[in-house]
């Protein structure tokens, strides 16, 4: 099928993006026969690409010139990929958007995922490989069971064997009666956290990094509890345990990579009836966060907030929070010296002071 001879070339239809592409690769489906089975979505891809990398650029070329777009384009195929891989990963590295054209269609387009599920497997066996065979451990553990003081151990063993792993929780204590138990995809989850951003951060995150990683779960553990377990808050308190028994055991196996422990999620919660606005209100005091640990070359991050973030939590601005909640900020600033000595420190908390209006 080809495109009607007497149809005119039309511009791009569709509004560009407000913002560039984030940096990455996007993998891109054209159509196979009638251009204009293009999607939108598509051809913004296309127009707001650094790069344009397809089969045939002759083939590319029409399909942009179709709808009025100009692009940067690089040829990469089964004859050249070798040559031209090494060119397409430094753009990527550089934070370039790149856009992977299958001139095939949808078929090509899922090869191209699959590829890049396959790149994430070897990626991760390689840092595995990385580390000495053998079982290496590390704990944490919570102090109280939402009702009473009560520890319960974190317990992990990393069985390392070539470029596999096994996380072993065997010797996690049980289950506990408040929220804090962590259902199963929790527990993948923050394994898979804690595993990614202890190697380099070039480390893709999907599903196919972690397909070299087995992980054991015991039933009615407090990382794997029979329902009808509460896990209200497991993202936030079990999976902050987690990392930190992951990151010790693969400290002790690579302790040029190891990274210091963050402080835990302490922050208050105030709550009641704001008279002035007539109606209730719960604050969390999102400024009392803690700061993160130091690794090899760095210090530790001030007031980054959670860990299960990894610095994503964005802290928000006082006079916010003024105008929103009854309360004034009295004092709001970096401890001094509150990250600990060291070649490399630990980041610093806060000193925190708030009033918080009658209500």
């Amino acid at each position: 099928m080809t495109e009607p001879p007497h149809e005119p070339a039309a511009p791009h239809p569709g509004a560009p993006l407000a913002a560039p592409l984030a940096p990455g690769l996007y993998p891109v489906a054209t159509p196979i026969g009638n251009l204009r089975d293009i999607t939108l979505r598509a051809l913004d891809t296309l127009a707001q690409a650094d790069l344009v990398v397809c089969e045939d650029t002759r083939v590319t070329g029409r399909l942009l010139a179709r709808y009025g777009i100009a692009a940067r384009l690089r040829s990469y195929n089964d004859h050249n990929a070798a040559r031209q891989r090494p060119a397409i990963l430094e753009a990527l590295k550089a934070g370039k958007s790149v856009a992977l054209v299958s001139d095939a269609g949808r078929d090509e387009a899922l090869a191209c995922f699959a590829g890049i599920l396959d790149h994430g497997d070897r990626m991760l066996r390689t840092c595995i490989d990385s580390l000495p065979d053998g079982t290496w451990h590390g704990s944490d553990a919570t102090d109280n069971d939402c009702f009473e003081d009560r520890r319960t151990e974190i317990e992990v063993a990393l069985v390392v064997r070539g470029d596999r792993i096994t996380v072993d929780f065997s010797g996690c204590g049980p289950q506990i009666r408040g929220f804090k138990n962590s259902s199963v995809a929790n527990t993948m989850s923050a394994t898979y956290m804690a595993l990614g951003s202890f190697f380099p951060v070039d480390l893709p995150r999907n599903e196919g990094t972690f397909r070299s990683v087995d992980l054991v779960m015991p039933e009615g553990s407090i990382v794997n509890p029979r329902p009808p377990a509460p896990m209200t808050m497991n993202t936030v308190f079990i999976a902050h345990h987690i990392v930190h028994a992951i990151w010790r055991a693969l400290g002790e196996a690579r302790p040029d990579l190891a990274c210091a422990g963050w402080g835990r999620s302490v922050h208050p919660i105030a709550a009641g009836h704001d008279h002035a606005r007539e109606r209730g209100f719960i604050m969390y005091h999102w400024h009392a966060m803690p700061g993160g640990g130091a690794v090899e070359g760095r210090d530790g991050f001030e007031q980054i907030g959670h860990l299960i973030s990894l610095g994503g939590l964005t802290i928000p601005n006082l006079e916010d929070y003024e105008q929103l909640y009854p309360v004034r900020y009295i004092r709001h600033e970096l401890r001094r010296d509150g990250g600990g000595p060291g070649t490399w420190r630990g980041g610093c908390g806060v000193d925190y002071l708030v009033e918080v209006h009658d209500s």
